[in-house]
């Protein structure tokens, strides 16, 4: 059986897409992790110092932990499949592309990431805007804030832009490896065959 050329295209970009998606994920879990388990481990050590009472605050000291999963969830998901789609779909990276053009196709993917978080983070700022809105049929109308809508838009579009600014070198990076990797298989498997 013969594998039509779309379905063996589709399946060698999809390879490398994995590898740099999910690279970038634990690359950026791994910082999300550390910089949780900072901020936990700095509070334990100094919370209690600045507190009134001379006591740890728990509230406090769970807030790292919800500030976890709104990150993971709502920006290096977001962001990491973003990347994943551009390098399978929009920007495949190949072997045979040079260093400067897997850098710019990766700049690319980077930037299609963030405008998937971009996304995922206006939505769910338009939700917390209608969730606060107010009674829906005990007032007739909802109390709907247009200055609201926009600020979620406007922080959505600062966390798009960050995300890009912060993570484009790890993609970039990632992009590199994952291209010299695949090009350093394919010289071993090229030298076995010939040698």
């Amino acid at each position: 059986m013969t594998q039509s050329l779309n379905e063996r295209m589709t399946r060698d970009r999809a390879r490398p897409a994995l590898r740099v998606g999910g690279g970038v994920a634990i690359v950026l879990v791994a910082q999300l992790v550390v910089s949780t388990v900072v901020s936990v481990v700095s509070y334990l050590g100094y919370g209690a110092v600045g507190s009134p009472t001379g006591a740890w605050d728990l509230q406090t000291l769970v807030s790292p932990f919800l500030g976890f999963g709104y990150s993971l969830f709502g920006q290096i998901l977001p962001f990491s499949i973003g990347v994943l789609i551009a390098v399978w779909l929009l920007v495949p990276l190949a072997t045979h592309d040079g260093l400067v053009r897997v850098a710019l196709r990766s700049v690319a993917a980077s930037a299609v990431g963030a405008g998937l978080a971009f996304v995922v983070m206006a939505v769910y700022g338009g939700g917390s805007v209608l969730q606060s809105a107010g009674p829906w049929f005990g007032g007739s109308l909802p109390r709907f804030d247009g200055d609201s809508v926009l600020l979620a838009i406007t922080s959505a579009l600062q966390n798009g832009i960050m995300q890009f600014v912060v993570n484009t070198p790890v993609v970039v990076m990632v992009g590199i490896l994952v291209t010299f990797l695949a090009t350093l298989g394919r010289r071993e498997a090229s030298s076995s065959v010939d040698g």
